[in-house]
């Protein structure tokens, strides 16, 4: 295309030259002719031999030629004017010499400045020979006017035409910078292009092409599968064809465009790799989506599905997907579901963009299915709801209810067998120790205390083992409750030494006990819990040794917030225990000898007890031990120390006064609401040794009908009675205005703490757990004959 240009450029210019030349050659003859001078023939020459010297290097170099090539034109031009200036040559041959000026130079400044120096030239002629005119020819003047004129014209027109040739050169120049342009576009588009015709041969190829299906050295390329039958079909059908194929890793999609006028097919190719890999991840997303096992719909604001998944339609009870106009998002439920969707759903998921809940679907077999439902609202308007499928999880979690309401009713039944265990085994065990205390108060021989002795000693074992097995049952069920009230720390362990320094005697044991100063004086914990773990480490300590030392120390260290680790260390000199038991020694039911002829017997589940009491106090228990040298048991707990606390927060249980003589200091009415026979007489054996005449009731509703007639000060109140049980007697006797309000202190044998809580809730102010001891009903008695005092 740009060759083309060139040539037409240089054509039309070389036209010109030629006329001009003739033009010229027709002038300078006339004017031989009319002057009859030969010697004007080597004008034309000259000029001739100056203007082809020009036209040669222009067309040669196709360039614009230097301003000082022009300037030694026209000084040639002048040279030959001046050798014939006789003939009055000049006078014609500037107009030619001009003209040649002007078709070669191109630019505007080369041809003004080339026609100034020639007139200039011109005029200098005229002034310096004007006389050499007038003699030589007078109507030369004339003559060299009318040629100027003409030439001038000549010249005008020839300048017009060049401006216009200038022009149309731009032109051409400019569409070969577009034509450029368009073919560098095409080399490095990013597209195959390629043009081959009916034999196969490619008659142009791009770069990208070049490089995905050939090489540089050469036109010859591969083409990828499918492309060479595609490309002979789009020739015999005559028609475009499309193809997607794969090649070296990578994807190309084809269009073939023939011309069949042409003979030859367009091929329009690209690299899709990229894309490939999108779609093929769309479509990974949307099997994904289509094959979950969770349902998946889009629907609309009006309810209209306009995409559901097969698990959506398979939870609908399709076999295939039904048409999505079929059935709307309000048909899957039941008339009040489908208006809390409409009125209260849909608007939620447009204000906060999600919403979850559960519903029944109505499948198109009239089955239900509960579901899980989630839905989003997406941009659009729509909405996508995630439906599963939840009857298995809620049919699950009914079963899981039942299975808690049969496991609470269990522990409920539980509960209340505990409480009937406690109230039925403690009941007859008040009756054997009552018996046996009072019994140890008479008058017997050597023979007999020691019977009444070992009586009371096996009653106390026996309950011990009675409380230990209720105090483990207790915990089990979860009804161990650890309270907080202040415990003075020496006291707890001098009640502890106390307790157990006769024992510890009988076995020739020697017991001591050391509290660091870092202890507080009185801290907040379980006072009752306490002295069971203290007293079962201690007691066990003494079972186990012999002849030996029993060591208690309490530590401990200040942590955070006013709060205190305590230590307490039981250390024995005792058997030890073996390394392979040391393991399981704090398992339910086990014992250091489990053998039929151990020596020394337990329940064992005194030390189970103690750790599970432990770690319910924020605590726990461990123990080192060496065979044949002994153990130490050390406990620890967590607790905040009470400041300013009085230390005697401990009630004690004095030895009972049964000389007949605290009824003469504190005169009061007693009555003792019991259905025990055997706790009957032992209450009012007990109390009439205090001397003290008391009533007696066999129930509750005998004890509400003798409170209504009689102003008792205390009533001892079982709680487990026929008729009516303690609880809702106390209830009726402390809210009946014409009841004077007695002081009520439960008697009882139920160990469950809602008991207690009941009672207090009742209005009982008391709450002594049988077997109870004869100072405990003292204590009551001195309590209330103090408040009476304080009243009076």
């Amino acid at each position: 295309m740009a060759h083309q240009l060139k040539k037409q450029q240089s054509d039309s210019s070389e036209n010109w030259i030629n006329f001009t030349f003739l033009i010229g050659f027709v002038v300078v003859m006339a004017s031989v002719i009319a002057f009859r001078n030969p010697l004007m023939s080597l004008i034309p020459v000259g000029v001739g031999l100056v203007g082809t010297a020009l036209w040669y290097f222009k067309w040669q170099y196709d360039e614009e030629l230097p301003l000082p090539v022009y300037l030694v034109s026209i000084v040639m031009i002048n040279v030959f004017g001046i050798f014939f200036y006789k003939e009055s040559g000049l006078i014609y041959l500037y107009p030619l010499a001009a003209v040649h000026v002007l078709l070669v130079a191109r630019n505007t400044l080369n041809v003004v400045v080339c026609m100034g120096a020639g007139y200039i030239s011109m005029v200098a002629y005229l002034f310096i020979s004007p006389a050499s005119l007038a003699t030589t020819y007078p109507g030369k003047i004339v003559t060299f006017l009318a040629g100027f004129v003409a030439l001038g014209g000549l010249i005008t027109m020839i300048a017009l035409r060049m401006t216009q040739l200038q022009k149309e050169s731009k032109h051409h120049k400019h569409n070969y910078d577009q034509l450029n342009t368009f073919v560098e576009f095409v080399k490095e588009s990013s597209l195959l292009l390629l043009r081959v015709n009916s034999s196969g041969e490619i008659l142009l190829m791009n770069n990208v092409a070049r490089a995905a299906l050939g090489n540089e050295d050469n036109d010859n390329i591969s083409w990828p599968p499918g492309c060479s039958e595609t490309i002979m079909q789009a020739f015999r059908l005559g028609i475009p064809q499309e193809l997607t194929t794969y090649q070296n890793g990578k994807h190309y999609q084809f269009k073939f465009e023939p011309n069949q006028e042409a003979d030859y097919i367009s091929v329009y190719g690209e690299d899709i790799t990229e894309i490939q890999k999108t779609r093929d991840r769309v479509d990974e997303l949307n099997n994904a989506i289509e094959f979950a096992a969770d349902g998946v719909a889009i629907i609309n604001k009006s309810g209209e599905f306009t995409y559901l998944n097969n698990s959506f339609a398979s939870l609908l009870g399709h076999v295939e997907k039904p048409s999505l106009d079929s059935q709307s998002w309000f048909d899957l439920w039941d008339e009040d579901q489908s208006k809390a969707f409409k009125e209260e759903v849909f608007p939620e998921i447009l204000r906060s963009y999600v919403w979850r809940g559960e519903s029944i679907c109505q499948r198109i077999d009239g089955r239900t299915v509960e579901v899980l439902l989630t839905i989003t609202r997406i941009p659009g308007g729509s909405m996508i709801c995630y439906m599963r499928d939840n009857t298995a999880v809620k049919a699950f979690e009914r079963d899981l209810i039942d299975a808690k309401d049969a496991a609470e009713a269990a522990t409920k039944a539980k509960s209340a067998f505990l409480a009937t265990m406690s109230h039925e085994i403690r009941t007859p065990m008040n009756g054997v120790l009552g018996m046996a205390s009072l019994l140890s108060a008479t008058e017997l021989n050597a023979d007999q205390r020691e019977f009444v002795e070992t009586l009371q000693v096996s009653g106390e074992n026996l309950l011990s083992i009675i409380n230990e097995i209720l105090d483990f049952s207790k915990i089990e069920a979860g009804k161990m409750v650890i309270s907080a009230e202040p415990v003075p720390v020496n006291k707890l362990i001098k009640n502890a030494m106390t307790l157990s320094s006769h024992r510890a005697s009988t076995r020739n044991n020697t017991i001591v006990s050391h509290i660091s100063h870092r202890v507080p004086e009185v801290i907040i914990s379980d006072a009752g819990r306490l002295s069971q773990i203290l007293n079962n480490l201690v007691s066990n300590a003494i079972k186990f040794t012999e002849g030996g030392k029993i060591e208690l120390n309490v530590d401990a260290k200040e942590l955070e917030h006013d709060q205190f680790e305590v230590s307490i260390d039981v250390k024995d000199t005792g058997i030890g225990i073996p390394e392979d038991k040391l393991a399981t020694l704090f398992d339910s039911f086990t014992q250091v000898d489990s053998s039929l002829a151990r020596k020394f017997e337990g329940t064992g589940l005194g030390l189970a007890i103690c750790k599970k009491l432990a770690e319910l106090m924020d605590g726990d228990i461990k123990v080192e031990s060496t065979l044949g040298e002994g153990s130490t048991f050390t406990f620890r707990f967590i607790t905040t120390a009470k400041k300013g606390a009085n230390p005697d927060t401990q009630k004690e249980v004095m030895e009972p006064t049964l000389d007949g003589t605290l009824a003469k200091d504190y005169p009061l009415s007693i009555l003792v609401a019991e259905d025990n026979l055997i706790n009957q007489r032992l209450a009012m054996f007990v109390l009439e040794k205090m001397g003290y005449s008391v009533d007696l009731a066999c129930n509750g509703r005998e004890a509400v009908e003798m409170a209504r007639i009689n102003a008792y000060d205390i009533i001892f109140m079982d709680i487990h009675m026929p008729e009516m049980d303690g609880i809702e007697a106390s209830g009726i006797i402390t809210t009946d205005e014409s009841i004077d309000t007695p002081y009520i202190a439960a008697l009882t044998a139920n160990i469950a703490s809602e008991s207690k809580n009941e009672c207090f809730e009742a209005g009982m102010s008391e709450f002594i757990l049988k077997p109870f001891k004869s100072g405990q009903l003292e204590l009551v008695i001195r309590k209330v004959a103090m408040m009476k005092e304080s009243i009076e």
